[in-house]
């Protein structure tokens, strides 16, 4: 009989040892999840970058076709609506009760906010002021 129990009890030894050498001994292993990667957004223009982006297209589209700029005097300065609605700009730009947007002199033609080439206050932040 006592060969019987020391079988019985190797058997469960080896059991036992087996459990635990492949990763066994009752505890339940979570896999850890692979975190899936985050889209990088690309970011929506505001309003302002929108104006500011069409009034500069507008500017260059009238100068190459005028050879000067849609000022009162042709020169760099406050723009005049009438000359580039609606040949050059489909609209009025929305942000122009806040931003008065002008003809920069230096470097000459890039859009800016100011009149006549003085800089006012703006609300617009993705503007730049007109030199002096």
């Amino acid at each position: 009989m006592k060969a019987k129990q020391v079988i019985a009890l190797s058997l469960l030894a080896i059991l036992l040892l087996s459990t635990f050498a492949c990763g066994g001994g009752g505890e339940e292993v979570t896999p850890t999840p692979t975190p899936t990667p985050t889209p990088t957004l690309t970011p929506t223009p505001t309003q302002c970058e929108a104006d500011r982006d069409a009034v500069q297209a507008a500017l260059y589209a009238y100068y190459e076709e005028k050879e000067e700029w849609p000022t009162e005097t042709g020169e760099p300065g406050d723009v005049e609506w009438g000359k580039l609605v609606p040949n050059f700009l489909p609209e009025y730009p929305s942000t122009d009760k806040d931003c008065d947007w002008s003809v920069n002199s230096n470097p000459e033609g890039e859009v800016c906010v100011g009149q006549e080439v003085d800089c006012i206050p703006c609300k617009c932040r993705c503007s730049t002021e007109c030199s002096k």
